[in-house]
């Protein structure tokens, strides 16, 4: 899978989810500050979506990242059984 996945190029990437992702964000941002023009809610939305898209965008051209996808399946996992298990100080 990852040789198959190193012969890709920058025009195999889907622009089409990617642009719509950043509309849905930008009208998001816009709502909260018609929402609260007073307010800088919406500026902290934006640098809150720019941090991860960032993230995103080195991880998305990153071919050595794709070696090591078993591995982020097996922590996303755990994380996901983790939430299952009850804390008994909480509970």
């Amino acid at each position: 899978m990852v040789a198959v996945l190193k012969h890709r190029r920058l025009r195999d990437f889907d622009w089409l989810v990617a642009a719509l992702a950043i509309m849905i964000v930008c009208f998001g941002a816009w709502e909260i500050h018609n929402a609260q023009p007073t307010e800088t809610f919406w500026q902290k939305q934006l640098i809150g979506w720019a941090l991860p898209g960032a993230m995103f965008a080195i991880a998305s051209l990153t071919i050595a990242l794709m070696e090591l996808a078993p591995v982020f399946y097996v922590f996303g996992l755990l994380l996901l059984v983790l939430v299952l298990v009850p804390i008994p100080e909480l509970v």
